[in-house]
This record gives C-alpha cells, structure tokens and sequence, in this order.
C-alpha cells in the first residue's frame, strides 16, 4: 500500500490550485517568486517577462522599449528616446532631435536650423532664410525661417543674413548671392 503522507511545494515560477495533481506554469506576463504559491503574480507596470515559468519580470534599459513581436528589448529609433518604459518611446519634441538610436534624452536643434516633432536631424533654414534675430527659442518648423531682406544674402542654413559685398548688389529679398555690378556701374557699401 502506497499512500501521500504529505504535498509537495510548487517550485518558484509555477503556482496550483487545491487539489493539484501538478504545478502549473506561470504565464508569460507573470511570475512566481518563491516555492508553494497559490497563484501568481503580474508583472509591475514598466516590467515585463515573455516566458513562461518565471520567477521574476525584467524591465528595459534606459534608451529601450519592450517589442512584442521579439519578446525583447531593443534599442528606441532615431527621433525618440526612452528613460526605461517599456512599451514605446518617446518622440522628441519639436524644437529638439534624436540622431542616434538608444537615446535617454533628445538635443536642442541648432540655430538657423528646426526640429519638427520626431526630427532625426536637424533640417536647415532654406537658403535665402536665416532665423528670426527675435526668437531665442528653437525653430519647430521652417515656416518660422524668416527672408533675408534686400542688400543681403543667406546661404542655406545661415544664422544671420551676409551684407553683399563691395562690388555687389542684391534687390530682391530672400536671395542665396548677390549680383556682381555690371560694367559702368559700381557698389562701394559693404
């Protein structure tokens, strides 16, 4: 005659209910931290754990999210970031760029340059534009690049508009150069 004269504890990662004849896997988005549960427990908002059996969730690194699909960390896309979430990024706020992957923060876009929410990289102002000498603050989009007036030029990307040079001269605003004085003529204003 053999009969129980005991029940076994349910290792760690597993649980069971009364009268189990076995233990139970926990599932994937749970854990069990030590021997003889009842149940298991859910993984903490900003953890996660893909496998099943676990005795313990995980959480990303700063710069990472949680991909579903490969059941893994990987590394946040150019334009966003991360401090440790675990499902998404962060898209870099207009004004500001993220041009390398992993990233736990995003860079204040340069002057004369704008930053659209998401930006990789900074874009230039438009040649012929140059950013407003008011605006301290980065430019968000290229509609804020303002024209270089008449008597100037800006290169694309320039910080502040060029004086055409002697010998020079530019009518138009918005201009990338100016015009050389035709022959009879002269221009002697820097």
């Amino acid at each position: 005659y053999k009969g129980s004269t005991g029940c076994i504890p349910t290792p760690a990662g597993s649980y069971s209910l009364a009268r189990a004849t076995a233990p139970l896997e926990c599932s994937p988005g749970s854990y069990s931290p030590s021997a003889g549960r009842a149940n298991c427990t859910s993984c903490e908002p900003n953890t996660f754990q893909a496998a099943s059996g676990a005795t313990a969730c995980s959480s990303c690194s700063p710069g990472e999210f949680y991909q579903m699909s490969s059941g893994s960390c990987v590394d946040c896309p150019q334009g966003s970031y991360s401090v440790g979430s675990v499902d998404t990024c962060t898209l870099c706020v207009a004004g500001t760029y993220e041009d390398t992957t992993g990233a736990t923060g995003c860079h204040a876009c340069p002057v004369a340059y704008y930053c659209m929410e998401g930006s990789a990289a900074p874009l230039p102002c438009p040649g012929g534009t140059t950013q407003p000498s008011s605006l301290s603050q980065p430019l968000t989009s290229g509609d804020q690049c303002v024209a270089c007036p008449p008597g100037t030029w800006c290169s694309v990307g320039a910080s502040a508009a060029t004086n055409c040079s002697a010998g020079t001269f530019n009518d138009l605003e918005r201009q990338q150069a100016c015009t050389p004085c035709a022959a009879g003529s002269y221009q002697d204003v820097e």
